[in-house]
């Protein structure tokens, strides 16, 4: 079974909350949710423990709430651990939520362009118009299983 670190837009944003709802009610998955109310070196040890040694898929999700840029960082570095060290990260995933302007989606195309190059065999992402789409996407690429499901 797949544990997902869901990683991105941070903001008070609801798509988490949103997922978990998915993943609780039909889906066969574990995740871990970075989002603290009181955020302390200990979370972020916690985080990092999640992220770099029991979640194998790196989930973000950016949207237009996004204040800065440290969640793009993660991703790249995700997919650079997805493709030196399989092992533990076995898929990267970059979903980008709302409406961008035409510069700015040409900046995630590019980004996504460089995370398939990095890790092509590992990496998966699009732009999706909610959360039910990234769901679709992540039963599509098999990393979420409906309960029941082999």
């Amino acid at each position: 079974m797949n544990r997902i670190f869901l990683g991105g837009t941070c903001a008070e944003t609801t798509w988490r909350d949103e997922l978990i709802n998915y993943f609780e009610k039909d889906y066969k998955v574990e995740y871990f949710n970075p989002v603290v109310k009181d955020w302390t070196p200990a979370c972020q040890e916690i985080e990092e423990d999640e992220k770099n040694r029991k979640c194998n898929v790196h989930l973000y999700v950016i949207t237009p709430e996004m204040q800065g840029v440290y969640s793009i960082a993660e991703i790249i570095n995700s997919c650079w651990q997805a493709q030196l060290y399989g092992t533990t990260v076995d898929k990267v995933a970059l979903y980008i939520l709302g409406d961008w302007t035409p510069a700015q989606r040409k900046s995630f195309t590019a980004t996504m362009k460089l995370c398939r190059n990095i890790a092509p065999e590992r990496f998966i992402g699009d732009f999706v118009k909610d959360t039910y789409d990234i769901i679709d996407n992540l039963y599509a690429a098999r990393i979420i299983l409906l309960k029941g499901e082999e």
